[in-house]
């Protein structure tokens, strides 16, 4: 096996579990960061690693994160992501407030974003990293996207085993 084949293949992916694990993992892949699936409110709501995500993404997207523990600046970091999510190519629909995640008031909206995030990764510029799922023009029908096996890292509960999957990339 050649290098380029082994380089490919440690850049894939396969998170397994539910949404908010998967995410968990995609954080750690991406920031470094281990939020905590059963406490993802708690460990998102500073709005500091959904900045620090976006940035990672799109360096510069987001100018200031605010590292204070007051409501307003969480708030404010918060619509920063939720902006900057925004003009990487995050629908409307698929986006959240800054009170679906500070107050909780809609956690599987904040995931929804973030999964829709993650798809949209592959179409970033200058993003090498991992992402989530197909690249977002694969699902198209008739298209032909080369490279759409960049790093994508499918959501799991999939009967396929690692050798199928494997094939696939």
């Amino acid at each position: 096996m050649s290098n380029e084949d082994n380089s490919h293949k440690s850049q894939s992916r396969y998170y397994e579990g539910n949404d908010e694990q998967i995410l968990c993992a995609w954080f750690h892949e991406v920031l470094g960061a281990n939020p905590d699936a059963c406490n993802l409110h708690q460990d998102l709501k500073s709005g500091i690693l959904l900045c620090e995500l976006v940035n990672k993404l799109s360096p510069g997207v987001v100018k200031k994160v605010n590292r204070s523990t007051m409501p307003f600046a969480q708030r404010e970091n918060i619509h920063a992501f939720c902006e900057a999510a925004k003009s990487l190519g995050v629908k409307d629909i698929n986006n959240f407030t800054a009170d679906d995640l500070f107050e909780a008031k809609n956690m599987k909206q904040v995931v929804i974003c973030l999964h829709a995030l993650g798809q949209q990764a592959h179409l970033i510029p200058d993003y090498t990293g991992p992402c989530l799922g197909p690249h977002p023009e694969s699902t198209q029908p008739g298209s032909n996207v080369p490279g759409s096996a960049r790093k994508a890292v499918p959501h799991g509960g999939d009967s396929e085993d690692s050798a199928d999957k494997e094939k696939k990339i």
